[in-house]
């Protein structure tokens, strides 16, 4: 759970900061994601990173 919290934070940050100083790009951005269906599958490629592996013993 502390990773899905670092990548979202981290993320988080990126993108708003790239919305401050860009807000022109920042919209024209999200809105080529949402049409081409890109924004859902990085949102769960993000939670799909932070959820913790299973150790293997051998």
């Amino acid at each position: 759970m502390k990773d899905f919290l670092y990548n979202l934070a981290l993320f988080a940050g990126i993108g708003l900061a790239f919305f401050i100083f860009c807000p022109d790009i920042a919209k024209d951005v999200i809105e080529l994601f949402g049409m081409m269906g890109i924004l859902p599958i990085f949102i769960i490629l993000i939670i799909i990173s932070a959820i913790p592996r299973r150790k293997r013993r051998r």
